[in-house]
């Protein structure tokens, strides 16, 4: 976080008063900037990305599969990187969650990824009633 206040405050020395952040652990630091803690540029972040298990998203190794409710979460999920949801239900839970923490606007993961480790870059990911879920949530 240390490193990120710095770069922040380089890119407002840059010139750049807003930015878009379109996924990621950005929300800690866009509340530092609100408050004065640090300088930086007016930050409208998106939180966590809403993926599927093994989307563009996940990041999870094979061994922390099954997915079970008693574990903790992973550790992509623990800091805001991404937030894994299957299903109409909890892509609307997910897309409420990260609204509620701060997102101006929702990344949903859509479709493969090139640098993901478990679909390919044409893969369809998630149906049209769970994308229509998200959009519904951020109206």
């Amino acid at each position: 976080m240390l490193r990120a206040a710095q770069q922040a405050e380089r890119t407002l020395l840059r010139g750049f008063t807003t930015i878009r952040d379109t996924g990621g652990p950005s929300l800690p630091l866009k509340l530092a900037i609100d408050q004065g803690v640090t300088p930086g540029p007016r930050i409208y972040p998106s939180g966590a990305m809403i993926t599927q298990t093994s989307g563009h998203g996940d990041f999870r190794v094979r061994s922390e599969l099954p997915r079970d409710p008693s574990k903790p979460l992973s550790a992509f999920e623990q800091v805001g990187i991404s937030a894994i949801a299957d299903g109409v239900d909890e892509v609307l839970r997910a897309a409420r969650q990260q609204l509620m923490l701060g997102a101006t606007q929702l990344k949903v993961m859509a479709g493969g990824g090139i640098v993901s480790p478990y679909d390919p870059l044409d893969a369809t990911q998630y149906t049209e009633p769970e994308i229509r879920a998200a959009v519904d949530a951020g109206r």
